[in-house]
């Protein structure tokens, strides 16, 4: 069955005349609210009377900022958010399904992140080319453990930041186990150090963070050749090659999918 971004909100279309700016139960003095969010799901037909959104704190790390309004029952729909902004699998536009079908492991994570990129980067001929999809999907700043480097510590640190390739997610490779063994390492020491700092930060047990690292590594590894092609303008605030940024802007997609899966 397909799966969205939004799988935890209730998708429906919306009509576009309906006013959605009734249903907030929002105090409009509150100047802890995020005015840009009330403006841009307003204008775009998104009905949520029962949360409140403020900016996030730099110490959530873009986590943070949504807080209940009001009493919500169990199975009760927190939010109403029309079609033409959800980012789902279903009626994703050919190139995303071609794309992801060539992958060498076809999952549903492979398949979202095709939709969320060929959100960001539409085509004139995609079926269901949509400016505000892009421009919510483009809002995504945060994602999963280093999908900003600032994760891995200071800038000067060994095997941190500076070390990566592209991102943490992006660096490595399928066989780093047999290329590190004669260090002891059981895979690239990037990744071992960022392990053991998620274990440190979540209280799991170091070899449950670092497979989940790896396991996510080898999730990238498996679809980034395959949609890459859909990076029609990579980003350029990392200095490599075409070919290498638009990796690195699927590897930064993925993450941000799997944040919001």
């Amino acid at each position: 069955s397909a799966r969205s971004s939004l799988s935890s909100l209730d998708a429906s279309s919306m009509d576009d005349s309906s006013t959605s700016s009734e249903m907030w139960s929002i105090d409009g003095n509150n100047k802890t609210n995020d005015d840009a969010w009330y403006e841009w799901s307003d204008e775009n037909g998104i009905i949520a009377p029962k949360i409140n959104v403020r900016p996030t704190r730099p110490e959530e790390r873009g986590k943070g900022g949504v807080h209940a309004a009001a009493s919500i029952p169990a199975l009760d729909v927190i939010a109403r958010i029309p079609k033409h902004l959800v980012v789902s699998t279903a009626g994703a536009p050919a190139r995303a399904i071609k794309a992801a079908a060539r992958a060498a492991e076809c999952t549903w994570a492979t398949e979202l992140t095709a939709a969320a990129i060929v959100a960001l980067h539409p085509d004139v001929d995609d079926d269901d080319n949509d400016g505000g999809r892009r421009e919510w999907v483009k809002s995504w700043d945060a994602g999963g453990w280093a999908t900003d480097n600032f994760d891995l510590g200071p800038p000067e640190a060994d095997w941190g930041a500076k070390c990566v390739t592209g991102s943490l997610l992006a660096t490595g490779s399928d066989n780093d186990h047999n290329i590190y063994a004669k260090f002891r390492f059981p895979c690239h020491p990037v990744v071992h150090r960022a392990g053991l700092g998620l274990a440190l930060l979540t209280g799991c047990k170091e070899g449950e963070s670092l497979e989940a690292l790896q396991c996510r590594g080898r999730a990238y590894r498996s679809m980034r050749d395959a949609l890459s092609p859909l990076v029609m303008t990579p980003t350029g605030h990392r200095k490599g090659s075409v070919r290498e940024r638009r990796a690195w802007d699927v590897a930064d997609v993925l993450s941000r999918v799997l944040a919001r899966a």
